[in-house]
């Protein structure tokens, strides 16, 4: 984990949920950044579109989901700049935390 992922991690979580913060990250992007998931093509460009997915065979919706946190811009107020620096999207990622746990992602 780069040394700024793990400094936003220690500001913005309690120190027990640390090593989980790391590793939903680590899971979500690869500590990368710069990661995108973007599905919206998949139902004509739309956010939230319906589509189906053929790999797990069951529908699903679209997605744009940036950064570290993999934060999905279609469903959370953020800018794509604020997704991929380590501090602006852990500082949103503990609030979600806060509010939702681990179950948000």
């Amino acid at each position: 984990m780069p040394p700024e992922g793990r400094e936003a991690i220690a500001r913005y979580f309690p120190r027990d949920q640390w090593e989980s913060g790391a590793r939903v990250s680590q899971c979500e992007s690869g500590w990368r950044q710069d990661a995108v998931n973007d599905t919206r093509y998949l139902a004509g460009g739309q956010c939230g579109g319906r589509y189906f997915h053929e790999r797990l065979q069951v529908w699903a919706q679209t997605e744009y989901s940036v950064g570290p946190w993999q934060i999905d811009l279609c469903q959370h107020a953020l800018s794509v700049a604020e997704a991929m620096d380590w501090d602006s999207s852990t500082r949103y990622a503990a609030g979600l935390w806060s509010r939702r746990g681990w179950r948000a992602w």
